[in-house]
């Protein structure tokens, strides 16, 4: 896996701004920045208006999930490799964040039987994604998810 640059400064971008009433709030955290296209491809592809925090460790995304939650715009999905920059995991995340959170997936180069002994003591069972990454598979799962952000929910969000 490439080294990372040091994004211990989160970074954002909106994508398909509208004048709809909700934008779905994302956060990637990932230490591989050669994904970081392969995301931004995902998220430009979907119909609805998603904004993106970017972070490459756990510790940053810990601060930007307390922060959204107590401003009162959580983020709809965490997009987490499990191993990352820095001491902590994403595991570690979702250990400490996945109820806050309404939508948690991981992504990873663990082999997916590691993956269900490393959950098996977790409070439930994240949606996982083994790299090396299909396009068609992650646009199909997170469209679904953010699906549901927009269905009976234009008043929530921010403009």
């Amino acid at each position: 896996m490439p080294k990372s640059q040091d994004l211990s400064v989160p970074q954002y971008y909106e994508m398909a701004p509208t004048l709809r009433e909700s934008v779905a709030r994302v956060l990637v955290v990932e230490d591989d920045l050669s994904l970081h296209p392969f995301w931004q491809k995902i998220f430009s592809l979907s119909p609805h208006p998603v904004r993106v925090d970017w972070t490459n460790r756990a510790e940053d995304a810990e601060n930007l999930i307390r922060l959204r939650y107590r401003n009162g715009q959580p983020f709809y999905l965490v997009i987490v490799d499990i191993f990352l920059d820095g001491p902590a995991t994403g595991v570690d995340l979702w250990n400490r964040y996945g109820e806050e959170t309404q939508n948690f997936i991981f992504a990873s180069t663990m082999p997916a039987g590691h993956y269900k002994s490393l959950m098996a003591k977790s409070h439930g069972c994240p949606i996982f994604l083994q790299k090396p990454l299909s396009l068609s598979n992650c646009f199909g799962i997170v469209d679904t998810i953010l699906e549901k952000q927009f269905m009976g929910n234009t008043n929530k969000g921010e403009q």
